[in-house]
């Protein structure tokens, strides 16, 4: 499970809260590595679903489409 500092643009890329989790501050992040410390089921579920995010999202062929769409549009 990734536990990120807060991005602009990080709700573009993954469903917060099911996918990934953010925090504001170095207190919101240790509050939020113990709850899902203990809270293996809720944990597991969005590492699981961050994984699965990921494999078809945010990988290298997606990727490479994406910036040969973008070098195409500067030729």
């Amino acid at each position: 499970m990734l536990i990120t500092d807060k991005k602009i643009n990080l709700k573009d890329l993954f469903n917060i809260g099911t996918e990934i989790e953010e925090y504001k501050d170095s207190k919101d992040l240790s509050d939020k590595i113990k709850y899902f410390l203990e809270n293996d089921i809720e944990r597991i579920k969005i590492a699981k679903a961050g994984q699965l995010r990921t494999l078809k999202d945010h990988n290298y062929p997606v990727r490479m489409k994406e910036l040969n769409q973008l070098i195409l549009k500067y030729l």
